[in-house]
């Protein structure tokens, strides 16, 4: 199984592990996670760059179909809300970052 490498990698083994612990299936969320983990690694992103634009420009910059990116995107707003639970971070850089039509 591919690891996690960027910044966020603790994170995303937490969430995952929470997760799975509360009985949902782990498959596509860890898939979402490890494309975004790949885009967090080429853009060199910390802490500081997870901003609604960063998100917006990510959006438009995978090339998948929509309703893959929104998956994704679902995906990631449910993991900044682990985040926010376990104050990681302050507030969710997803909740102003629209789903594609």
């Amino acid at each position: 199984m591919k690891s996690f490498e960027s910044f966020l990698a603790t994170q995303f083994n937490e969430f995952l592990a929470y997760r799975q612990d509360m009985g949902y299936s782990t498959r596509q969320s860890r898939s979402d996670l490890l494309l975004f983990d790949r885009y967090l690694i080429e853009k060199k992103a910390d802490w500081d760059a997870l901003t609604p634009s960063f998100f917006l420009q990510m959006r438009s910059e995978i090339s998948m179909e929509a309703v893959s990116i929104n998956k994704m995107l679902f995906t990631l707003r449910v993991f900044f809300r682990f985040l926010l639970c376990h104050n990681y971070v302050n507030q969710s850089p997803m909740q102003d970052v629209p789903l594609l039509k």
